[in-house]
């Protein structure tokens, strides 16, 4: 999902509430949003990827906006 189809998502709900992340696609566990970060993206695959460190080439990497859970 980008960005501008989640702000059109997020407008139409309650401004008071709480963001909550699941922790898997089956809903096993659940997390509040702690902070969000703009971050280099590497997709491995179509489910997963890593966040580009400071060391790594960035060529390739896709900008993101990273949800972070409290835990």
């Amino acid at each position: 999902m980008k960005v501008k189809k989640l702000i059109k998502k997020l407008m139409k709900l309650d401004p008071d509430s709480i963001v909550v992340m699941a922790s898997d696609a089956e809903g096993n566990k659940f997390s509040p949003l702690s902070d969000t970060t703009e971050e280099l993206y590497f997709a491995n695959n179509s489910w997963s990827g890593d966040i580009a460190s400071e060391e790594d080439e960035t060529h390739g990497a896709d900008p993101a906006v990273v949800l972070w859970p409290t835990n």
